[in-house]
């Protein structure tokens, strides 16, 4: 082999130079800041009519969720959709909670109330929740919001948790 490759002094440049370009491209790699994994941002929401009790998607910000004028009650809520299953089909996904903004809450990035430090009341801070079935909506931020959201993420039997399901 070494002979060879003193008979063939170009095939040991090629394999240097390629292997040079190689630890470079390496090297580059980890040293220049890249933006990294960016999630790509959703283009639809699930929403749930009140009224009807019919679950759709929409484009994000399509249906404004206020209360309606006649009953003070909200037509139209966002919901989270949940499954158990991978690639779930429709007979497989849940509705986890629904949810609607306070009209009472503060509308500031800096709440007057730092009971809620954790990410869960942050979230929660400003949205009233509740399960389908509820009649009663609860602040997002509250114990009883909290609750509703533990028991969404319950695992199953076979200790699997939901995971949210994306409008197509």
């Amino acid at each position: 082999m070494r002979e060879w490759l003193n008979q063939n002094p170009k095939v040991v440049i090629v394999i240097a130079a390629a292997s040079l370009s190689i630890l470079l491209g390496i090297v580059v790699e980890l040293v220049i800041p890249t933006n990294g994994y960016r999630a790509k941002d959703y283009e639809k929401e699930w929403l749930y009519n009140l009224n009807t009790g019919e679950l759709f998607t929409a484009e994000i910000g399509r249906f404004k969720i206020t209360p309606t004028p006649a009953s003070g009650e909200p037509a139209v809520a966002k919901a989270y959709v949940f499954s158990y299953a991978y690639e779930p089909n429709e007979s497989e996904r849940f509705i986890g909670f629904l949810e609607v903004p306070d009209p009472a809450a503060q509308r500031s990035d800096s709440p007057s109330d730092q009971s809620t430090s954790h990410a869960i009341g942050r979230w929660g801070r400003g949205k009233l929740i509740r399960r389908l079935d509820d009649e009663q909506w609860v602040p997002g931020d509250s114990e009883q919001g909290r609750t509703i959201l533990a028991e969404v993420f319950v695992p199953d039997k076979n200790g699997e948790t939901p995971g949210y399901c994306r409008p197509q």
